[in-house]
């Protein structure tokens, strides 16, 4: 049986992402998306309470204070 990350990140995978994962034992599971189109970001959002996305920056890691 599969448990319901590993079943996302196939989803993940179908819908397009380079590569999905679990971050470290879970339950958190990431996409990387050369593009992400809009409707997956809000059908997630229906399923799922905490949906995130973020971008690459062009300059490298940054410190913010």
């Amino acid at each position: 049986n599969k448990t319901e990350q590993e079943e996302l990140c196939k989803l993940l995978i179908e819908k397009g992402a380079v590569l999905a994962g679990l971050s470290g034992s879970g339950p958190t599971v990431f996409g990387l998306f050369k593009s992400l189109p809009n409707y997956l970001i809000e059908s997630l959002k229906k399923d799922y309470t905490e949906v995130y996305t973020c971008k690459t920056s062009p300059y490298g890691i940054k410190i913010i204070e």
